[in-house]
């Protein structure tokens, strides 16, 4: 690779607590034969498969968040814009525009509590699926669930109600124009 230094040195343990004493080893002994300073930062890493696989979750996490969001909000968004028309031409029907946030609100409640009814079952069955088949140890922790079925609640009433003010805002002829 044309390199004129060690880049990478891999350590295999028989297990976790031999690879912690190693860790711990290698983090006292690389600085004296780098001829590192007290002062001077690290100018190598140490890890292990553990940290790893824990950067690998994180990543997950916050992909399965991200994408969650998007799949809320699209939905959202979609749903309201298509009802543009019925929105702004509600006040020439004398509904008020104050009460007409409340049945949105009310719709984005119900869809979204419904999206975290069924992502909190249908990952409470991936969990103990995978569990099952790779012999992974599983563990579904309460705190998971409840962010779970909080989340697309928490999305959904925040992005249904930007565009029902929005539409509710439109005067009635440019409501029909609406595409």
């Amino acid at each position: 690779m044309g390199k004129t230094f060690i880049q990478r040195i891999l350590f295999q343990t028989p297990d976790q607590d031999a690879a912690l004493r190693v860790q711990q080893t290698v983090r006292l002994l690389m600085p004296q034969r780098h001829r590192l300073q007290p002062n001077q930062d690290d100018d190598f890493r140490v890890g292990s498969s553990a940290d790893l696989a824990q950067a690998s979750q994180e990543i997950a996490r916050v992909f399965t968040w991200l994408l969650g969001s998007i799949g809320i909000v699209n939905i959202m968004l979609v749903a309201v814009t298509e009802r543009t028309r019925e929105i702004g031409i509600r006040p020439t029907l004398g509904v008020r525009r104050n009460d007409i946030l409340p049945q949105f609100l009310l719709e984005a409640l119900v869809l979204s509590g419904a999206d975290g009814v069924l992502g909190v079952f249908l990952g409470i069955a991936a969990a103990l699926a995978i569990g099952t088949l790779s012999e992974l140890p599983v563990s579904i922790v309460p705190w998971s669930v409840g962010l779970a079925f909080l989340f697309p609640g928490l999305v959904g009433v925040n992005f249904g109600l930007y565009p029902v003010r929005k539409a509710a805002g439109l005067r009635p002829v440019d409501a029909l124009r609406y595409k």
